[in-house]
C-alpha cells in the first residue's frame, strides 16, 4: 500500500500523473480535500479548485494508469440533503444537493467534484463515499474535536477542571 500526502498537489495535472504512472494502484482511496466550512466563505475560488479540479485530476489519472482500478471518492454529507425531510441524508439513492447555510460553499464545491466524479467514474469501478465527521492524526485544530482535545489537555495541565465550549445543542456523529 502506498501513500500520498501534501507532497503532492491534486490540481498538478503531471505531477498525479506521475504518481500513478509510477505506482499503478488497482484501488485508489481520494480524500484530497479542503474541508473547513468556515474557510470555504473566504477562499471558495480555492475550495473549487483542489474539490473540484482536483478531483478530476486524480480521477483521470487513475483511469489512465489502471483502467480497471476501482476509485473510492470520499464527499461530505454537507453536500446530500434529504429535502423532503430536511435533514442529512443517509441512504445512497438521494441526489447531491447542498443545503442553504452556513455550508454551502464548501458543500457545494464538494458536491460538484463528487456529480463530475459520477459521470468520470462511469466508465470504472467506482464508489462514492458521503460520510459524517472525520478524525484522525493530523487534522487541524480549527475542527471541534482536536479543538476540544486540545482545550482538555491545556486544562489539565494547568490542573482545571472545565473548559469553554460552544453550542452544545448541535447534533453530530464521529467515527
Amino acid at each position: 500500500m502506498r501513500g500520498i500526502d501534501r507532497d503532492v498537489d491534486v490540481t498538478d495535472e503531471e505531477a498525479v500523473r506521475r504518481v500513478f504512472e509510477t505506482y499503478r494502484p488497482d484501488v485508489t482511496y481520494h480524500l484530497a480535500a479542503l474541508t473547513h466550512v468556515g474557510e470555504s466563505w473566504d477562499h471558495a475560488n480555492e475550495f473549487t479548485r483542489v474539490n473540484v479540479v482536483g478531483t478530476h485530476r486524480v480521477l483521470d489519472a487513475a483511469f489512465d494508469a489502471v483502467p480497471s482500478s476501482t476509485t473510492v471518492v470520499v464527499s461530505t454529507s454537507e453536500g446530500v440533503r434529504d429535502r423532503e425531510r430536511r435533514r442529512p441524508a443517509t441512504t445512497r439513492d438521494v441526489s447531491c444537493r447542498p443545503r442553504k447555510s452556513l455550508f454551502v460553499k464548501q458543500g457545494r464545491s464538494r458536491a460538484r467534484g463528487t456529480r463530475r466524479s459520477a459521470m468520470r467514474l462511469a466508465r470504472t469501478t467506482r464508489v462514492i463515499a458521503r460520510p459524517f465527521n472525520h478524525l484522525g492524526p493530523g487534522q487541524s485544530s480549527s475542527f471541534v474535536v482536536p479543538a476540544l482535545v486540545t482545550r482538555l489537555l491545556d486544562a489539565r495541565e494547568r490542573g482545571e477542571r472545565e473548559i469553554a465550549v460552544g453550542d452544545l445543542s448541535t447534533r453530530r456523529d464521529f467515527f
